[in-house]
């Protein structure tokens, strides 16, 4: 894990993505929810793989672009929980999935390019052997931008 600053913002992206969750996923979670449920005590109830219910999938992936402080590019997927409960509370307040999107985007680069933006990174065991670069956005920080002056 790691706490990185870009030197510019380039833009936030987003792109279609699977609409349901990978079955095979899917199957695995019930699977562990099940076998846990078999280790756990004699006194607990074993509702929880019975009343697993898998979260709505966010129909989209989204990303930031930016330059590190020696010129370089980089596109990182956001996978912070944040921005998707963002997006579907915009989509309860939007008509269109175009709309919720441009509030999301009004959010994320309108709003947080004006702020001093720091990115929580990580990585993900999928892609550390597939990709020269392995981390994605697991949080945005943006605190608000403090001049020097305002310190005193």
């Amino acid at each position: 894990m790691a706490t990185f600053r870009p030197t510019k913002v380039i833009r936030f992206e987003w792109k279609p993505s699977d609409q349901d969750w990978d079955p095979g996923k899917l199957a695995a979670v019930t699977s562990q929810l099940q076998q846990s449920n078999q280790q756990s005590s004699f006194l607990e109830p074993d509702s929880l793989a019975h009343d697993f219910k898998p979260a709505q999938k966010v129909p989209y992936d989204f990303f930031y672009k930016f330059a590190d402080d020696h010129g370089r590019e980089s596109r990182m997927r956001i996978l912070d929980w944040e921005i998707g409960m963002l997006y579907w509370n915009c989509r309860k307040l939007a008509s269109t999935d175009a709309e919720a999107l441009e509030k999301v985007r009004q959010r994320y680069e309108t709003e947080f390019f004006r702020k001093d933006l720091h990115l929580f990174l990580g990585t993900t065991y999928e892609w550390h052997s597939r990709s020269p670069n392995p981390w994605v956005i697991i949080g945005v920080f943006p605190p608000p931008k403090i001049l020097q002056g305002e310190l005193f």
